[in-house]
């Protein structure tokens, strides 16, 4: 269903509040002239209408109004309002588009390129440069499988940094693996060549949680809020 936009809704609604009043005003001025007149039925509509504009503003903004989606014609500052409102509620994959457009109508490349890489990932797509590293916060704890299925461990404390590591995927992917009911698998060639090389261990798959995808999209929800408030707008 289309979205209808925001402005639209406001000012149906301050059309409605000023002929409901416009309407209650005409009652009162025909009840002075006639006071036998019949005029309860027609005010006590009035009385709902206003009850309910009331009631609409206050129990539905959240779903009818800070819900609904900036449209091309949106200003900046209407989507960086948007984006204040909802980056916390919302999905990433639902936001960062939104992100994205911001951050080129205000030319901030910084921000540009960080939402970019989180949402189609940190790879070519999403345009990392060498200087670029995957950031801690998408860091995640598991165990390195063979390929008989065998968990790789390790006892010693420095080297527990091999049960870790960084999602690359896009908000997107991110998403969809956050809702697995089953513990999750990938395979990270360089990750695999790096412990048959510095290692001399030969692993398979990395195993993880789900719960731990979550942690990395809540994250990611974080520094967007981040970027979103501390952002300088000019119109």
């Amino acid at each position: 269903m289309k979205k209808i936009k925001s402005e639209k809704i406001k000012k149906l609604i301050v059309s409605i509040e000023i002929l409901a009043f416009v309407a209650a005003a005409i009652l009162a001025v025909l009840w002075v002239l006639n006071p036998n007149g019949n005029y309860e039925p027609f005010t006590v509509i009035c009385g709902l209408v206003g009850t309910g504009i009331e009631i609409f503003r206050r129990f539905m903004k959240p779903q009818a109004l800070t819900d609904l989606r900036p449209t091309p014609n949106s200003t900046i500052s209407e989507i960086h309002k948007w984006l204040h409102n909802n980056s916390n509620r919302l999905n990433l994959s639902e936001t960062l588009p939104h992100a994205l457009d911001l951050a080129h109508r205000i030319n901030d490349s910084e921000f540009e390129h960080w939402v970019k890489m989180e949402l189609y990932g940190y790879n070519e797509q999403g345009g990392m440069k060498e200087s670029d590293v995957v950031p801690e916060y998408r860091e995640i704890t598991g165990r390195h499988m063979d390929a008989h299925n065998r968990m790789f461990t390790v006892n010693n404390l420095k080297m527990d940094i091999v049960n870790s590591t960084r999602l690359r995927f896009g908000v997107g992917k991110l998403e969809e693996l956050s809702k697995a009911d089953d513990m999750l698998n990938i395979r990270d060639e360089g990750i695999i060549n790096i412990m048959r090389e510095h290692l001399g261990v030969e692993v398979f798959r990395f195993c993880f949680s789900p719960v731990e995808v979550v942690g990395v999209l809540n994250n990611i929800k974080l520094k967007l809020m981040e970027w979103v408030r501390k952002l300088k707008l000019e119109e």
